[in-house]
């Protein structure tokens, strides 16, 4: 569960420090009335947007055609869910130097959630002649396509959203409707299968897990082809990659969680694990959860009679990362899997970033023998190792 600590860069729409006595200007050369300078849009962040909105419409009040104000306030209204005002707003920026690609993107919503899929696609077209790139505005294209029956044009604008975004789940979805509607049922049930195991990932992500998504993807279908029953999971941090092992694997098979509370490597407090283990209980009928020390003997005897004399058929290793430790719960609970069976580490890579934080899986994964596979994707963080017993 190592990570490298990301701090993501929101720059855009920072509230603006000018004092008080200074926010009574002029927004891109518009005077309101001091005739000092203000950038409403640096306003435009939660608990600001009241403001950025006064000082554009107070522009509208005096130069009702000030296009940066339209746009502005249009996409603001479309935020908002006003989107008869958005329509309105918008159009009017439509077809001159101010309308951009995400505007134009924001008019094609709106008009598509006034049910004027005519209009919404002439938006998006015209968005796309100024992004082409713009994976939503295919996707968003593709909808209105084929609400009109236009299935042909929608199949080639869901299959462009997917080449510029292999990730978007709707897009698959979307894909596979258009599809079935027009007969292919072999070509829209893969299609709808991508859709729920994409919409899955992402789902695991909003719960919580430590992973890069390439990797647990190639990783759940890997799982997948053996189509296992019984799972124990170490460490599971706050639940996503178990969350994806009860919903892809929907079966009468045990799910399993060994944590322990505080632990060093992305181990929670034990109210958060309580809290956890909650939500995880109603994603199986025969989830059990383990809050104790994996290398505790009482701990493994605990798992085996959970098991009630079934054998695991996939282990994940993802808690202890320290040569000593990892290294311990693979002998201790290897004997629990079933031949044939799947162990896998995350965390295998070999780098500074690993070593710096006590990281040493990559020790014990070049110590194993056997039939391995390695799952990569990143130079700096991660990796997945996957062993066959």
């Amino acid at each position: 569960m190592v990570s490298p600590k990301i701090t993501a860069d929101r720059t855009a729409l920072q509230r603006s420090r000018t004092p008080k006595s200074e926010t009574s200007g002029m927004v891109h050369g518009s005077r309101i009335d001091s005739g000092c300078e203000i950038n409403p849009t640096a306003t435009a962040v939660p608990g600001h947007m009241h403001l950025a909105r006064e000082i554009y419409e107070h522009i509208l009040s005096t130069q009702p055609d000030h296009l940066e104000s339209l746009k502005e306030l249009g996409q603001m209204d479309f935020e908002e869910g006003d989107f008869p005002q958005a329509i309105e707003r918008l159009s009017q920026v439509m077809g001159t130097p101010m309308a951009d690609a995400e505007c134009l993107h924001r008019l094609g919503q709106a008009y598509a959630a006034q049910g004027d899929t005519s209009s919404a696609e002439a938006a998006q077209r015209r968005a796309l002649e100024l992004d082409p790139q713009m994976a939503a505005a295919h996707f968003d294209l593709g909808v209105s396509l084929r609400q009109q029956n236009k299935l042909g044009e929608a199949t080639a604008s869901f299959q462009q959203t997917l080449r510029l975004d292999q990730n978007h789940g709707g897009a698959f979805h979307q894909l596979g409707s258009t599809l079935e509607q027009q007969g292919n049922i072999d070509q829209a049930l893969v299609c709808y299968q991508e859709a729920r195991l994409k919409e899955l990932i992402d789902a695991a992500f909003e719960i919580g897990m430590l992973q890069i998504r390439s990797e647990i993807e190639a990783l759940v279908r890997t799982v997948l082809i053996t189509a296992p029953r019984n799972i124990l999971e170490i460490g599971s941090h706050r639940g996503g990659t178990m969350y994806l092992w009860c919903k892809l694997l929907e079966n009468s098979g045990h799910r399993i969680t060994v944590d322990l509370p505080g632990g060093d490597f992305g181990g929670l407090a034990v109210e958060d694990i309580e809290s956890r283990n909650a939500m995880m209980s109603g994603w199986s009928e025969n989830f059990s959860a383990i809050n104790a020390d994996s290398h505790a003997v009482s701990t493994y005897e605990t798992v085996r009679e959970t098991l009630d004399g079934e054998q695991l058929d996939f282990l994940f290793i993802d808690g202890d990362h320290t040569y000593e430790g990892v290294k311990l719960d693979f002998f201790m609970y290897k004997n629990l899997v079933r031949e044939g069976g799947l162990i896998a580490f995350h965390d295998i890579k070999d780098t500074q970033l690993h070593r710096d934080q006590n990281c040493h899986v990559a020790r014990l994964w070049g110590e194993l023998s056997g039939d391995k596979m390695q799952i990569q994707s990143d130079a700096q963080w991660g990796g997945i190792g996957v062993i066959q017993c």
